[in-house]
């Protein structure tokens, strides 16, 4: 009976690993993403979401609010939060880029996580995706003298003033005040939702280029499979040792 036991217990666990599949095309657990990629039936609205025309983790209706207001109609962060100066055209269209490429990538699987802190909008979250240095760069570049109240744009805010300058948590300061560099500012500007990559090969576009962003994730998925499966094995070995020897006593009693 015992040595049923054990082959029950192997072929459950094995079937419980993580195949690439499992890493690949899905969509983050949110209030704005499908449950699954999907064609929508006609092109993304606007220039920042159309990359993922063919296979996107948001709906048309999405891309059309973030066209329209960016952050706001998603997530009631507002662009203009300082006085000192409104946010420029440059600097702006980084964020809409970013909005588009969070919601509407299903290339993001690899980095997807459970989300322990959010209690509305999302179930997950994603962490650590490795985002492309010349990215980073000529976001914070352009980003440099525009104004923010805010050095943590993923947890800090007053949500009960959503939508309005009262939702500011610090002062007012410019994004190359609050940030030493494109590395700090891509980092911790999301709560390390993005890693700063220098590897071209490793890293993840805000728009992407072909299938770079495809290739990416698969490299990653790879890896991560092959990690889980090692772990599954290794669980098994420790198992069967330790059930034998406890079928041993037994026989021997």
């Amino acid at each position: 009976m015992w040595i049923l036991h054990i082959i029950f217990f192997v072929s459950v666990t094995s079937a419980c690993g993580n195949n690439v599949e499992s890493f690949l095309n899905k969509c983050i657990s949110s209030k704005y993403h499908k449950a699954t990629p999907s064609y929508e039936g006609r092109p993304l609205n606007g220039k920042h979401c159309q990359y993922w025309n063919n296979n996107s983790c948001c709906t048309w209706n999405t891309t059309s609010k973030i066209e329209q207001d960016g952050h706001l109609s998603l997530h009631g962060i507002i662009w203009d939060q300082c006085p000192q100066k409104n946010m420029s055209e440059k600097c702006k269209q980084h964020f809409m880029q970013d909005t588009c490429f969070y919601e509407c990538s299903p290339n993001l699987g690899p980095w997807i996580k459970v989300d322990t802190k959010s209690k509305k909008t999302r179930k997950e979250r994603v962490l650590n995706v490795p985002l492309c240095a010349s990215d980073c760069d000529k976001w914070y570049d352009d980003c440099f003298d525009d104004y923010t109240c805010n050095d943590n744009w993923e947890t800090d805010w007053n949500w009960s003033m959503k939508g309005t300058i009262k939702m500011c948590p610090k002062n007012c300061k410019k994004f190359g005040v609050y940030f030493k560099s494109s590395k700090d500012f891509c980092e911790k500007l999301f709560n390390y939702s993005f890693k700063y990559e220098k590897n071209k090969d490793k890293c993840m576009r805000l728009a992407p280029e072909g299938d770079h962003n495809n290739l990416v994730a698969l490299k990653v998925a790879e890896r991560l499979a092959k990690e889980n499966n090692a772990l599954v094995l290794k669980t098994n070995i420790i198992h069967i040792i330790i059930t034998s020897v406890f079928a041993c006593m037994l026989i021997k009693s």
